[in-house]
């Protein structure tokens, strides 16, 4: 097995570098997988950096990113909607196994500011958007498509309402 830093070192090519998007998104479970392990680790051993503010400091600005393409080329957000979806459930994650502790400092005010500002709000407003859209096209020849679409919508919508709980920031 190799050393905790080796291990970030290969997530953060992947996560920063690696041209394949679904090899990205796969990353992020591997990387969940990581912090996990890291939290149900026995307290006698040294604190792993998977379950240190590193996560939080180091990784949330690669990993939350939002594209202003989104609005405008929607297939550029569906390209990106699984591994979106996979970076929020990561985000879920930490809330609900870090609570007590803060360890990550996921619940830093700052960092939630940040968090909110930077990634939750342009994802909201994107997702609404597109929605909207959606709505307003449902009588298309595909109209299959627009409710599988819609759906999508509504779990990524219902993940951040989640999130939100979770915060500690009155978002």
């Amino acid at each position: 097995m190799c050393s905790d830093e080796v291990r970030m070192f290969a997530f953060t090519e992947l996560l920063e570098r690696c041209p394949y998007p679904s090899m990205k998104t796969a990353s992020i479970g591997l990387f969940k997988n990581q912090i996990n392990g890291a939290f149900n680790s026995k307290k006698d051993r040294p604190p792993s950096v998977f379950a240190s503010p590193v996560i939080v400091d180091k990784f949330f600005p690669i990993l939350f990113r939002t594209s202003k393409k989104w609005c405008t080329e929607e297939d550029t957000f569906w390209d990106d909607y699984s591994y979106q979806m996979q970076a929020l459930n990561l985000y879920l994650f930490l809330l609900i196994c870090d609570k007590s502790e803060n360890r990550t400092t996921v619940f830093d005010q700052e960092k939630q500011v940040w968090m909110n500002n930077e990634y939750i709000h342009h994802l909201e407003v994107t997702i609404d958007t597109i929605m909207e859209r959606h709505k307003k096209d449902s009588n298309d020849s595909d109209e299959q498509q627009s409710g599988i679409r819609l759906m999508n919508l509504e779990m990524m919508k219902n993940v951040i309402e989640q999130i939100k709980q979770r915060m500690t920031l009155s978002v």
